[in-house]
């Protein structure tokens, strides 16, 4: 899998199990899953989930 800048334009939210950086937070996880409008988004190297916004969230 492979991390790109998020450019709004798929549409898609990613599921989970995909690495995804947050552009908001600046920050680099894999999707654990979803939490109404957000995605919960943990570090790749483990650590706190955090709550990210999926249109500044890409894959």
């Amino acid at each position: 899998m492979t991390e790109d800048d998020v450019d709004g334009h798929d549409g898609e939210v990613p599921g989970v199990g995909v690495a995804v950086r947050d552009t908001a937070h600046d920050r680099v996880g894999r999707v654990m899953g979803h939490e109404g409008p957000y995605l919960r988004v943990r570090p790749l190297g483990g650590g706190r989930e955090w709550d990210a916004v999926p249109a500044t969230s890409g894959h």
